[in-house]
């Protein structure tokens, strides 16, 4: 059985409080959102219901991905964890996230074979999972605008601060 970490948590859809646990879960247990768009974009295009590894290939060729599987190695792990349907394993959320992982765990099986997820504890219907992911992928987050992206990567070049992992974030340089 996976560890939990927090109990007592939530998502708010459509006006509902939806309790999630973060757990850490195998990666081999987790399945692809067959009715995610960009999955069901990618191979379903024949008509034919794909099985979890075409998804995978599928999504294995795609440059997001492959960003994603660098930044999770470099990162040491996910960022944000994968949103899972607890009554049957499928992550509603994060799909390019598990494929990445799933890339990772070819060549170092146990490092990559665990992730961090939030699985919904209770019954979660088609609408309030379309709102969900309209939600994280119309309304969602706005990206910071370019000038935006450039000035905070000034103002930390010249407060000091490393985005190397290898170095102590938010260190000072020596003054001289």
């Amino acid at each position: 059985m996976a560890a939990e970490s927090n109990t007592g948590l939530s998502i708010t859809l459509q006006g509902r409080e939806i309790p999630i646990v973060r757990r850490m879960l195998p990666q081999v247990d987790l399945r692809f959102y067959l009715q995610n768009p960009r999955v069901y974009s990618i191979v379903r295009q024949d008509g034919e219901q794909p099985e979890q590894e075409d998804i995978l290939e599928a999504l294995a060729k795609m440059d997001h991905v492959k960003q994603l599987v660098q930044a999770i190695k470099q990162n040491g792990g996910l960022t944000d964890p994968l949103l899972v349907r607890g009554a049957d394993n499928v992550v509603l959320e994060g799909n390019s996230r598990l494929a990445a992982y799933r890339l990772l765990a070819r060549n170092q099986p146990v490092q990559w074979g665990i992730v961090k997820c939030d699985v919904v504890t209770a019954e979660i219907s088609d609408v309030e999972v379309k709102t969900l992911l309209t939600h994280y992928h119309i309304v969602g987050r706005k990206s910071w605008d370019p000038y935006e992206q450039a000035g905070m990567f000034w103002r930390w070049h010249h407060e000091g601060v490393s985005l190397d992992p290898k170095q102590a974030h938010g260190r000072r340089r020596a003054a001289g």
